[in-house]
């Protein structure tokens, strides 16, 4: 009965886990790029003890083995990256990525450990700054502060050599509309037609081996972990089946809110039934010492 307690000890901490999961979830719905997590379980494993389990021919019993289980844990979280659907927002920084990539944005560029120089993110939403130099901008992810990064030259493959630095352009004049084309070309509008720059800049975006490897951080940034991912690999837009983008737009999270309550309905009767093991187990306890 003292192991029905843990037991049912397990699954509500189990649940609780998972609750908390879904919550996140659901509080990041309106968050654009974000992408749901899972929560996991596994089997803490069983005793084994004795015990008669049946009688033989001649009335005596056999001892057998019965094994006996110790709960449940969280094993891990995954995330889904499910494409999420496209708003369109008509605002000149959007961008959201159609199919596989991510933005590459700006890291620690003084740290020696080259996945802590750059992050990743599906979120695009950016502003424009002045780098102090006339006519010539960044785009800054507006979530985290951070520098997009981009490339000067155009590749025609994707290669494990990472954008040596954030992206900058200048326009011709500074009143111009910044123009995104659905490769990551930076263009302009001037005099009602949209032109190429003078100095010609691409966004940059990466892929991995295994996107279940890259880490969640704060404002929707992701960091690499080669020894999970492979490693990133950086093109520009529509390399290699990469994905296109799609300018004004921001991807939507994935999360579906409906299908989150329901999880968190059946989470929460888990919990209670973890609680209700609970309070039988402690009331045969009582029933036990009282006997006694």
């Amino acid at each position: 009965m003292f192991d029905s307690l843990w037991v049912a000890k397990t699954g509500m901490e189990a649940q609780d886990f998972r609750v908390q999961t879904i919550a996140n979830n659901m509080a990041n719905a309106a968050s654009s790029g974000f992408k749901k997590d899972i929560a996991h379980f596994k089997s803490l494993g069983y005793n084994t003890v004795q015990g008669r389990t049946s009688m033989n021919e001649g009335g005596d019993y056999d001892i057998g083995t019965i094994k006996v289980g110790r709960g449940v844990a969280i094993s891990d979280t995954s995330t889904d990256f499910t494409q999420g659907s496209l708003t369109i927002t008509n605002s000149d920084t959007d961008v959201a990525i159609s199919g596989k990539g991510f933005f590459v944005i700006e890291g620690d560029t003084a740290s020696a450990k080259p996945e802590e120089q750059r992050f990743f993110s599906r979120n695009g939403h950016f502003e424009l700054r002045h780098t102090g130099t006339d006519k010539t901008y960044n785009l800054v992810h507006t979530a985290s502060q951070k520098k997009l990064m981009g490339l000067a030259t155009q590749p025609t493959a994707s290669t494990t050599t990472p954008p040596p630095s954030a992206l900058e352009f200048t326009l011709s004049n500074d009143g111009n509309k910044l123009i995104i084309g659905s490769n990551g070309e930076i263009m302009e509008e001037a005099n009602g037609a949209v032109v190429s720059l003078a100095s010609p800049r691409w966004i940059s975006i990466a892929t991995f081996g295994a996107n279940s490897g890259i880490q969640k951080n704060s404002f929707n940034l992701y960091t690499d972990n080669p020894a999970s991912t492979g490693g990133a690999r950086y093109a520009i837009p529509l390399v290699e089946n990469l994905g296109s983008l799609t300018h004004k737009s921001l991807e939507a999270s994935n999360v579906t809110t409906i299908d989150e309550m329901v999880n968190m309905i059946e989470a929460q009767r888990g919990y209670e039934m973890g609680a209700k093991v609970m309070e039988k187990a402690d009331e045969m306890m009582s029933t036990l010492i009282q006997r006694t």
